[in-house]
């Protein structure tokens, strides 16, 4: 029985990582606090989350693009950095129209492995991007979205 038990809660981990009720009702912002403390609980590393003023509700898809983006940066950092602690930023800016980010790096890179290439598509959708800067104190992954992206409700 308590197999059993553990597999039930697994699948609604699973299913709740796949489809958060929370990202719906509440919105990125709450979505990522619940995903980040989760994460950090069962790592054990620490994760920093910093949300800057001016941040509100985006479109449906651009949060569930964005909360993505997040998930899979998690995941990275667990299996490939070796870190014990890592940050997530999100921030609201207006770089004005047509600006790239100085370290944007080709789309079409053949280093990017496929959860990185997936996490761009799922900016270049939403007519955002993707920018990765990885050097000698780590590694930088910044998803940018347009204005418009905003929740229209």
């Amino acid at each position: 029985m308590n197999l059993v038990d553990e597999v039930l809660q697994e699948i609604r981990t699973v299913a709740q990582l796949l489809h958060p009720p929370l990202l719906e009702e509440a919105g990125l912002l709450s979505a990522a606090k619940w995903l980040v403390e989760g994460f950090s609980s069962w790592s054990g590393i620490n994760v920093s989350l910093n949300v800057s003023d001016g941040v509100g509700r985006l479109s449906a898809n651009a949060e569930l693009a964005l909360f993505r983006v997040i998930q899979e940066a998690l995941n990275n950092i667990h299996h490939h950095s070796g870190a014990s602690t890592a940050t997530i930023e999100i921030s609201h800016s207006d770089v004005g129209h047509g600006v790239r980010h100085p370290q944007a790096r080709d789309s079409g890179s053949p280093t990017l492995g496929v959860a990185l290439l997936g996490m761009r598509e799922r900016m270049t959708q939403l007519g955002g991007q993707l920018t990765i800067d990885s050097g000698e104190t780590g590694t930088t992954v910044e998803a940018e979205l347009p204005l418009d992206s905003r929740s229209k409700d």
